[in-house]
């Protein structure tokens, strides 16, 4: 099993913004998780783009 594609999504609620990551792989399993770093959500998005995962 291997990781095809990530993606991240910016859920802002009220002061917070949540960084939610959706994993794909070639199986066909996909998986959700979250991804939060207070005051850091840019840096979180940046490095997942950048990472080399997929």
């Amino acid at each position: 099993m291997k990781i095809t594609a990530l993606k991240t999504f910016v859920a802002n609620v009220s002061r917070t913004n949540f960084v939610f990551v959706k994993l794909y792989t070639d199986d066909g399993i996909d998986g959700v998780g979250e991804a939060t770093l207070e005051w850091k959500t840019n840096t979180v998005v940046a490095r997942s783009k950048n990472s080399n995962a997929c």
